[in-house]
Parts: C-alpha cells; sequence; structure tokens
C-alpha cells in the first residue's frame, strides 16, 4: 500500500468513527429525552414500602391455636389459592359449572387470590373460632381489615391505585357480575385450601387436625360447585401421596385414582 493510500484509509476511517460516535451521541440524547418523557407522563419516583409489606406475608403463620407438624404462613396460604382458583376459573370455563355459571378469565381470579389475605400483613391471622364467634366480633374484624386495606395503599404511587385497589378492597365494594364471579372462585380455593392443610396434618400423624378435616370438608361440599367437586376428586387424593409416588410417570402406575392415598372421610 502507497503512503497516500494509507493516509486516505486513516482520513476515511477517522471520520467514520466520528459519524459513528455522532450517532451514538444522538441515541444517547433520544434515550434520555424519551426517559424524560416518561417522568414527564406523571409516573412518581418516590420510594414505596408496598412490595417490601408484601413480602413479609411470609412472616405470618397460620393456624396459631393448633399444634402443627409443618407451619403454614400466608404468603405460601396465598400462593397455593391463587392456583387453585386459576384452576377453578379454567374448570368453569371448560363447561364443568352450572349452567348459569358466570366465566371469567383465569388470570384476573388469579389476581384476586393472590391478594386475599394481604391484609392480614398488618392484622396478623384472626384464628377461624375467633373471627366467626359472633357478629359484632367479625363486623369490628371487617373494619380493622378496611383500615389495614387502606395503609397498604396508601404506600403506593397515586398512578398505581386503580391497578391494587380493586384487590384489596373487593369484599367492601359494589361488584359486578364478573369481580362477585372470581370471589366466589377464591372464597372456594380457600376452603379447599384449608382442606388440604388438615389432610396434610392428618397423614402425618397429628391427631390434632381430624375434626378440622372433617369440618373443612362440608364446608367445601356446602358450596355445591361442581368445579371445587372436580377439583377434589381428580386433584385432591395426591396431595397426601409420598414423594416417590408423585413423580412416579402415570403411565407406569397402573392404578385407579381411588388408590390413591386415603383422606378422612366425612361424618
Amino acid at each position: 500500500m502507497r503512503p497516500e493510500q494509507a493516509e486516505e484509509k486513516n482520513t476515511v476511517g477517522e471520520a467514520g468513527c466520528a459519524e459513528q460516535a455522532g450517532q451514538v451521541e444522538q441515541i444517547g440524547e433520544i434515550d434520555q429525552t424519551e426517559q424524560a418523557g416518561d417522568r414527564d407522563r406523571g409516573m412518581t419516583e418516590s420510594v414505596s414500602p408496598f412490595f417490601a409489606m408484601l413480602n413479609r406475608a411470609r412472616l405470618i403463620n397460620r393456624w396459631s391455636l393448633m399444634r402443627n407438624s409443618r407451619i403454614e404462613n400466608v404468603a405460601e396460604h396465598s400462593y397455593l389459592t391463587a392456583l387453585i382458583a386459576h384452576s377453578l376459573a379454567v374448570i368453569r370455563d371448560l363447561g364443568h359449572c352450572h349452567a348459569d355459571a358466570v366465566r371469567v378469565e383465569p388470570e384476573r381470579v388469579y389476581g384476586y387470590a393472590l391478594f386475599h389475605d394481604a391484609t392480614e400483613i398488618i392484622t396478623g391471622d384472626l384464628p377461624t373460632p375467633v373471627k366467626y364467634y359472633d357478629d359484632d366480633i367479625r363486623a369490628a374484624y371487617a373494619k380493622v381489615e378496611r383500615i389495614a386495606a387502606d395503609q397498604l395503599l396508601d404506600m403506593l404511587p397515586e398512578e398505581m391505585l386503580p391497578y391494587y385497589e380493586g384487590y384489596l378492597r373487593a369484599e367492601e365494594r359494589e361488584v359486578d357480575e364478573e369481580v362477585a364471579a372470581c370471589l366466589e372462585l377464591v372464597n372456594a380455593a380457600d376452603r379447599i385450601c384449608a382442606w388440604l392443610k388438615c389432610v396434610e396434618e392428618t397423614s402425618q400423624g397429628n391427631q390434632e387436625f381430624r375434626e378440622a378435616e372433617q369440618g373443612c370438608r362440608r364446608r367445601v361440599e356446602e358450596l355445591s360447585l361442581p368445579e371445587a367437586e372436580y377439583f377434589m376428586r381428580v386433584f385432591a387424593p395426591p396431595f397426601a401421596a409420598s414423594l416417590d409416588r408423585l413423580i412416579q410417570p402415570r403411565k407406569q402406575q397402573g392404578v385407579e385414582p381411588s388408590a390413591w392415598p386415603k383422606t378422612e372421610e366425612k361424618q
């Protein structure tokens, strides 16, 4: 390569680098402009403890008046309730329901279930025998729940309130047909979860939960929901099974569902 050619190549290269640098700088200016635009749309930047508080659900224990083989907390209960409520909505969507049942989006039901006990992060889990002892106690606790919901919502940026207010204040607001259907399935899932907890305890030989298991099963049956009945027949029996049984391929099991471990029969 002749010297003049090398000099010409260096000149072109320097020009190209300068052009690329200008493009990068321009892109940076665009990004900053867009970010500034996002902030101008009303999104506040103040630090919020909302999700840090929700994370404390794992510290709130349930079934506090009873001897537990394994402690259950509100976080894991909420997660399982959301999974089951979602499944009940799917079962309903597939037509296994009453003829007049309102169909709802499973993902929407999941949201209501995930937040159904969020106020207990502040109030704690009041044992069922105390909570439902009489109407006065129930009304007083409902007021406490409303105050707790307000405290949680006050932690949110104002523009995010509409996304979470419906979940945290669902039971105290006038609801439409679809929301009522969501809450119906969440209630059913909540009852199923309580029964499954009792099944887990009795399968470990904890007789403290024997009567509770029978009572919780009756509470599920009282709903007379085909979706809940289907879940109890198809998905509930393996909850009392061992890990080896659970991971065994279905085609190798060679057994009918009735051969799964038995749970307490209703009386």
